[in-house]
């Protein structure tokens, strides 16, 4: 599914610079050009079954998961994957997220560990870390809640 969504858009985005070529618009925005030729397309993507590097593209052509679709990828992803990378991965498209968001939506109080955390607040409660190996716990984990635990 992720391959045939990062193909679709591609070609969609081809289609939409080409449009704009021939008939040059003053407020083109290539996002809403593209949006327009996937409004078809968009309501049978399951981005949660995606796998992470196609999700991944998703997310940084502006196309948001919530928290719970979040959560829904982390369970579908642990199922099939080693459950640190799993985690690791979730955390990462949380991250991109935010930071997309708050590219395309500047906001002056934005704080990431508060961001992260919102969109990984449905994903948390389903992470089994006692199952995770020293390494990745002390590595990976800790730094996540230490930068979640610094904001009290």
């Amino acid at each position: 599914m992720g391959d045939a969504f990062k193909k679709t858009y591609e070609l969609a985005e081809k289609q939409a610079m080409k449009k704009q070529e021939m008939f040059p618009e003053d407020n083109f925005i290539l996002r809403d050009t593209v949006n327009a030729y996937l409004v078809d397309v968009m309501p049978n993507v399951k981005f949660s079954s995606m796998k992470f590097k196609s999700l991944h593209f998703a997310v940084e052509k502006g196309y948001y998961l919530t928290s719970a679709e979040l959560s829904q990828f982390f369970l579908y992803h642990d199922r099939c994957y080693r459950r640190e990378e799993s985690f690791k991965n979730t955390y990462e498209l949380a991250e991109t997220q935010s930071l997309k968001k708050q590219e395309m939506f500047p906001d002056e109080n934005f704080d990431l560990a508060t961001s992260i955390n919102a969109y990984l607040v449905d994903v948390i409660p389903h992470v089994k870390f006692s199952t995770m190996s020293c390494d990745f716990l002390t590595k990976f984990v800790c730094m996540f809640f230490y930068m979640i635990l610094s904001r009290f």
